[in-house]
């Protein structure tokens, strides 16, 4: 079965789909094999900003206390590796996530025929970001204002989306709509802010350029990975469509 097609027919989204598929295969080999000493071991890729996006994972390092049991790699961008067969316990999954920081986090084999873990490739350690994010110090009646272009092979685009402080509340502004922020969104936006000093990297047709304004001050950065995706997730998670 295809299922990207079923993917794109479907409004489940690529992550439940491969959790079902998963599950059907577990289902059935529980029915030979049951609950046990071993597991087998997957490991999905998935953003948290949009679980409907399909990412990669080039590879993942598990360990047990100190010791490297295995690395895992595709030849080709895969959203799902297998680690192979695992005893009955505790261990340690490593990877780098698209900011190019390393990444740890506890996967456990329960015993079941196959266990599944998903991790989260744009979660990120904001612990080196010393800026304050804009978004935390707009006054009343000011605004900041991200300008966003992207270039690659046979196309152009331009956008931006600006922020007011309208007597205490924050708005957001772009193409003609407006959104009155939740707490959320607006965690979205400070996320947003500290990602854009932590993007680096190339290796991608496309380079989506970015400009932050606000008063005097021009942030600049440049995402060349195609991984990131800053401004179409951000705009998505505030006015709930794609640029």
């Amino acid at each position: 079965m295809d299922y990207r097609y079923l993917l794109k027919k479907s409004t489940l989204s690529w992550v439940a789909i491969m959790m079902l598929v998963l599950t059907a295969c577990q289902t059935e080999n529980s029915k030979m094999d049951p609950e046990g000493n071993t597991s087998e071991l997957f490991v999905i890729a998935g953003d948290s900003r949009d679980s409907s996006e399909m990412v990669y994972l080039s590879s993942v390092t598990i360990f047990k206390g100190t010791d490297t049991l295995k690395t895992a790699a595709s030849e080709f961008p895969s959203y799902y590796l297998w680690l192979g067969k695992f005893e009955k316990g505790s261990y340690t999954l490593s990877y780098r996530n698209i900011f190019d920081q390393p990444v740890s986090q506890v996967v456990k084999a329960t015993g079941a025929a196959i266990d599944t873990l998903v991790v989260y490739v744009d979660k990120a350690d904001y612990t080196d970001v010393v800026c304050r994010a804009k978004i935390d110090r707009l006054k009343e009646g000011e605004h900041f204002t991200i300008c966003y272009t992207s270039t690659g092979c046979g196309h152009f685009e331009r956008d931006s989306l600006t922020i007011y402080n309208v007597k205490g509340s924050l708005i957001a502004y772009n193409k003609f709509k407006a959104v009155l922020l939740s707490n959320k969104q607006v965690e979205a936006i400070r996320e947003f802010e500290y990602q854009a000093t932590l993007i680096k990297g190339g290796g991608c047709t496309t380079v989506d350029s970015y400009q932050i304004k606000f008063k005097k001050e021009v942030s600049k950065c440049a995402d060349g990975s195609c991984r990131w995706e800053g401004f179409k997730m951000l705009t998505k998670r505030l006015f709930k469509r794609s640029t």
